[in-house]
């Protein structure tokens, strides 16, 4: 199609909602466009940080730049990298060299559907005659227009397959149910204007975020006697602020506090990358977390103490089966040694007393000829005794 070309995008549009305007402008389907766009026979392009780029802010009449910082997902995706990787990524992007799915994860786990105000929708109909999708609107942990202070509508269009969300339309073609987490308004608007910020701050140099999140987790009170920061007990403060419900539907549930990531990203040490919206959610927990001393949860370093009450049964069972082990392959061995095969010798031997159910079992297997030391000696041993006392009669 000669002198093709795409509409400009419109203020925080995402670039797959330019190409859904362009379907309907171009009287064309989504699947015939892209093709007939790209010269290819692909049929498909991200909704957020399509491959390509280059070619369609070339269509638009615009810097290809330009486009990726203000109606990609891009900056927020790579807003906690260092800024030669920022470089790079931008590089690879704008090259179309290889694929974006990791960098379009990142700004999209957790999100289960697009999501739109109906009041934006209303006012971009009077203002530009169409609605459209607005990047500030479809980020992790966004559940709230900052413009007109209301809940964002959660449409049915399918995130894993946001390659497809093209060809849907705009929102105002669309329905959706108001977004609800169980998280205070107040909260619910910190969220979505860090979020916002990540997409809207100036790109400079950046201090070490981790730094950062140890210093503020120091003023708040999680700083220990020994000047090491509780960071479990940050794991265990930041679920119980959003709830375990609300994590995991982003996809950031912990199993454990002391591996969690909130724990890992106040050690400045960690070099292991996390994706923005731990950021956003490890960022405004300590924003809004009072200051002052906490109470601590801590144990000395090492194995946790194990609590006989409920090692004993299990400790009981390996010690019957170790029994049952030494009679079929026909061995013998001390008490001692089968308790150390158990792992548990340290904690039986310091306190015998409190396990009963053990103690049984070991007498039983101390009775049984797979005993070295067999109680009470073994049958050969009393045979003789009993012929050494009866010719002493």
């Amino acid at each position: 199609m000669l002198g093709l070309t795409l509409p400009p995008p419109y203020p925080d549009e995402l670039i797959g909602s330019v190409l859904c305007r362009a379907a309907v402008h171009l009287g064309l389907s989504y699947k015939q466009m892209v093709p007939t766009i790209l010269g290819t026979s692909q049929v498909t392009l991200s909704f957020f940080l399509p491959s390509a780029l280059s070619r369609l802010a070339s269509l638009m009449r615009k810097d290809a730049e330009q486009v990726l910082w203000q109606n990609t997902v891009f900056p927020y995706a790579v807003a906690f990298m260092p800024l030669e990787e920022v470089e790079r990524m931008k590089r690879k992007v704008l090259a179309n060299d290889g694929s974006l799915a990791a960098l379009i994860q990142s700004a999209t786990n957790g999100m289960t559907g697009l999501r739109y105000c109906p009041d934006c929708v209303s006012h971009d109909i009077q203002t530009f005659g169409e609605s459209y999708w607005h990047r500030a609107h479809n980020l992790p942990a966004c559940h709230v227009c900052l413009v007109h202070d209301q809940p964002l509508h959660v449409t049915s269009i399918d995130m894993a397959k946001s390659s497809r969300a093209c060809a849907y339309g705009v929102p105002q073609y669309l329905s959706g149910a108001p977004s609800a987490p169980a998280l205070e308004i107040t909260l619910q608007h910190a969220l979505a204007s860090a979020s916002h910020r990540l997409c809207t701050a100036p790109q400079t140099a950046k201090q070490s975020h981790l730094e950062q999140y140890h210093r503020q987790a120091q003023t708040k009170g999680y700083e220990m006697k020994d000047g090491q920061i509780a960071s479990s007990q940050v794991s265990h403060d930041l679920t119980q602020f959003y709830g375990e419900d609300y994590l995991d539907s982003l996809g950031v549930g912990m199993r454990s506090r002391v591996k969690g990531w909130p724990a890992m990203m106040v050690r400045p040490g960690t070099t292991v990358p996390f994706s923005p919206v731990k950021h956003v959610l490890l960022r405004t927990f300590l924003e809004q977390c009072p200051e002052g001393s906490k109470e601590l949860a801590y144990r000395p370093p090492g194995k946790a103490p194990l609590d006989p009450a409920t090692l004993d049964p299990q400790l009981a069972k390996m010690v019957r089966r170790a029994h049952i082990r030494a009679n079929q392959r026909l061995v013998t061995m001390t008490a001692t040694k089968l308790m150390q095969s158990t792992g548990h010798w340290q904690a039986f031997r310091h306190k015998r007393s409190q396990f009963p159910l053990t103690e049984a079992e070991l007498l039983a297997f101390r009775a049984s000829e797979a005993s070295e030391r067999k109680l009470g000696g073994r049958a050969a041993h009393q045979r003789n005794m009993a012929r050494k006392k009866a010719s002493k009669l």
